[in-house]
Formats: structure tokens, C-alpha cells, sequence
């Protein structure tokens, strides 16, 4: 990533309701997670173009809450892994027009472990 590409999605994340600490590991995560970042963005692209066609089937505007946790850690990968997928959600609804707001930030012993993002404009009065 390029520093205006850091620099805007710092703003726009900030803007969401990202705390700061999340906000940093998550942009070392995109800068050093390498493949793992492709996966994560390819898994929650795959989740939202789902969410989007089943909500313009039933005639629904995108709009809702969805919870996002992390696994208890079994091995390799990169524990904050299920709250790095809530901030791609975050993402790909500000890349769709659609906003989008973390509403509830739990953390267990200081880290972050869930996020709950409201998407689509009733989010955003909650």
C-alpha cells in the first residue's frame, strides 16, 4: 500500500469507529500478512456479494448488523484474523457506497477479540 492509499483508509476507518490500537494492527497486518491478506479479502468479498444478492432478491436494502469474532487461537495464522474480516466488511461497503460503523467493540484481557458492525444508513443512527 502506498502512503495516500494508508492515509485514506486510516480517515475512513477512523470515521467508522475503529479504535486506534485495532487500527494499527490491522494496517501492519495489510502491510506484512502478505497471502493471508488476499485470503481474507477474497473470503469477505465472497460474503458480501452473497449478503447483496440475497437482500436485492428479497427487494431489502443492504442494511443491517453483522458480528465479526476471533477464533481462539489453534496453531498458526494470525489471531485477530475474524476482527481483521469485520474491518474488509467495513471496506467493502464504503467501496459499495453503502456506510458502515463498528458499533461494539468487545475486549477480552485487553485485545480486541469482536466487532459488531452496523452497515447501511439505519446503522448509522444507532
Amino acid at each position: 500500500m502506498n502512503p495516500m492509499e494508508i492515509q485514506h483508509l486510516q480517515t475512513a476507518l477512523s470515521q467508522s469507529g475503529c479504535p486506534e490500537d485495532l487500527l494499527a494492527d490491522y494496517l501492519d497486518f495489510l502491510q506484512n500478512g502478505g497471502q493471508q491478506v488476499e485470503i481474507v479479502r477474497n473470503n469477505i468479498t465472497q460474503v458480501f456479494q452473497k449478503e447483496a444478492l440475497y437482500r436485492k432478491r428479497r427487494h431489502e436494502t443492504m442494511e443491517g448488523t453483522v458480528t465479526f469474532r476471533n477464533k481462539e487461537q489453534h496453531g498458526t495464522g494470525n489471531s485477530d484474523t475474524g476482527v481483521f474480516i469485520g474491518i474488509e466488511f467495513i471496506r467493502c461497503c464504503f467501496t459499495h457506497g453503502i456506510p458502515a460503523r463498528m458499533l461494539k467493540v468487545v475486549r477480552e484481557h485487553g485485545e480486541v477479540v469482536e466487532i459488531v458492525v452496523g452497515f447501511g444508513i439505519k446503522s448509522m443512527c444507532l
